[in-house]
């Protein structure tokens, strides 16, 4: 799993930007709480909540790892550096390559690991 130093300096030097690591931080903070929201509670019943990171979580691993992890956290940062720039084409390109990576992984983990059956998922 690529740790959170990793993928900002792997995106800082594939996209230049004035972005600070803070906002990077929680770019990637939403990203996880999305995927442990999403996918990995749906599965896991009372899994703990996932925290924002902080400055202090630089050496900590994201959720996603091999083979899909490197991807989709580079696609997701250089799709919102380019949403913030206004560069819409580009972000339309990162945004799409990073739904095929997230698809892949949200299947990938469904199809391996058993529900959660006692979770409700409608309330009336």
């Amino acid at each position: 799993m690529p740790t959170i130093r990793e993928a900002i300096d792997r995106v800082d030097k594939l996209m230049p930007n004035q972005y600070t690591e803070e906002q990077k931080l929680l770019w990637l903070s939403e990203i996880d709480g999305m995927i442990h929201n999403d996918v990995i509670q749906t599965h896991q019943a009372g899994a703990e909540a996932l925290a924002a990171y902080t400055t202090e979580d630089m050496d900590k691993q994201l959720l996603v790892g091999h083979p899909y992890g490197r991807q989709l956290y580079e696609h997701w940062l250089m799709a919102q550096i380019c949403l913030e720039n206004g560069e819409m084409a580009k972000y339309n390109q990162q945004i799409t390559l990073y739904n095929g990576m997230y698809q892949n992984y949200s299947d990938w983990y469904n199809r391996s690991r058993e529900p959660d059956r006692g979770r409700k998922h409608w309330k009336l």
